[in-house]
């Protein structure tokens, strides 16, 4: 837990590769920490590691399914990376388990609108 605390500091402090840094040995240690994986994807996202976000993602996904923090987060950035059909499924997802945010329907939205443009 000592990776992922200097990590939250790191990431408070706007030290986002650093914060990276600690989340990753955070997640070296303990693959199955989805809170880890998530704050390494968030973090991998602010430094500019859209490859890292990405397969952080992807593991917090499997492990915590029905966060939608997590689920809002991944549609974020996988729209950062040009993923606009993992942004919409994972928009969808995080609408499955609070249909009521409008946040997140709008974001879908959008997704489906930067889609249709690129398509």
């Amino acid at each position: 837990q000592n990776y992922v605390s200097q990590g939250i500091a790191s990431y408070k402090e706007k030290q986002y590769a650093e914060a990276a840094g600690n989340f990753g040995l955070a997640v070296h240690h303990n693959p199955q920490d989805a809170r880890a994986q998530h704050y390494l994807a968030l973090a991998s996202a602010r430094s500019g590691d859209v490859r890292t976000a990405v397969k952080a993602l992807e593991a917090a996904m499997v492990l915590d399914s029905h966060n939608v923090s997590l689920l809002k987060d991944a549609g974020a950035i996988f729209r950062q990376a040009g993923l606009f059909m993992k942004a919409e499924k994972a928009y969808q997802e995080a609408l499955k388990w609070d249909p009521s945010a409008a946040d997140i329907r709008k974001s879908l939205e959008e997704t489906r609108a930067q889609r249709a443009v690129k398509a």
